[in-house]
Parts: C-alpha cells; structure tokens; sequence
C-alpha cells in the first residue's frame, strides 16, 4: 500500500511539473507573438504590405535609386543568395490584390521571403519604375497562408529597403 502511495505522490508531482512547464513555455509563445506585433490594429487582419510614399516609417517608402536595371538585379540576387530567408523566384511577380501601387512600365522581380520557424513563403514584388533620374523601387509582400501576418510583411519590406540601400547606394 506504502509503494502505490509512494508511486501515486511521484506520479502527481511529475504531472503538475509538466504542466507547469507546459504553462511557461506557452506563456513565452504568447509573450514572443506579442513582441513581434508592431500594430495591433493591422498585423492581426491584414497579410500584406507595400512601400508608400507617405508612409511614418523611411523604411516603408519608395526608394530612389540611380542605379541600372542591371544592378538592382544584381543586388536582388546578392541578396537571395546571401541570405538564406531569400529566394529568387523566375515566377512573375505575384499581384498583391489588396494593395493599390500602379506599376505600369516597369521593370518587375519575384522573390520569396521564408520566415523562421515556420517556414510560410510570403510573395514579395519589386518593380523599378522610371523616373527622371533613375527608378523608384516600389515593393510589396503578402502572405500565402493566413488573414493576418503579425507584421511580418511589413518586416519583409524594412528588410529589404535596408538591403538594398546599402547595395544601391553610391
């Protein structure tokens, strides 16, 4: 009788010790979720993004660029292969249904961004549209899967412009 109590306290213990780490490491989960939203009132409903000229964040606007066609897909690929997140897409560039950039005449690229953990492709256009001195590179990102992106799409795009300011600028 000694050993079934015995067995059942240790049977007992151990389960409230896995259901106290089950607690703490879902609470981190949570808690990781939370850090990574930046707008609770779009990253929870929306799966896209796009550079917009009248966007808060420098990071999410237009970039201005002297540089060829040629170059800018060079640094694209430098990138794709530099960075294992990237990948290089011959797919045309997928149409962002909800975002409202105006493309004609322009040049356009498809990549992929994969995020961590989970590995979601998210479709990111860039199109270099002429300007006087050179292109405007406009950009969006949209996810594949979900309604809402936890602002990873908005990310995607931030990473990109930095990526690309530092490998197209003078």
């Amino acid at each position: 009788m000694a050993d079934e109590n015995s067995t059942t306290n240790k049977s007992s213990k151990w389960g409230r010790w896995v259901g106290i780490a089950a607690g703490v490491v879902s609470a981190g989960v949570v808690g990781y979720c939370a850090l990574l939203i930046d707008d609770w009132s779009r990253d929870l409903s929306t799966n896209w993004s796009e550079f917009d000229r009248e966007s808060s964040d420098p990071l999410l606007r237009p970039l201005a660029t002297k540089a060829s066609i040629a170059a800018i897909e060079q640094a694209l690929r430098e990138i794709c292969e530099q960075q294992s997140k990237w990948e290089w897409s011959d797919d045309p560039p997928v149409a962002c249904a909800n975002c409202q950039q105006t493309v004609a005449h322009a040049q356009a690229w498809h990549l992929l961004h994969v995020t961590g953990i989970m590995g979601y492709r998210d479709d990111v256009a860039i199109y270099a549209v002429p300007a006087e001195q050179g292109f405007i590179l406009q950009a969006t990102s949209q996810s594949r899967v979900g309604k809402g992106d936890l602002g990873q799409n908005p990310r995607n795009l931030r990473e990109l412009h930095k990526q690309l300011s530092e490998r197209l600028s003078p």
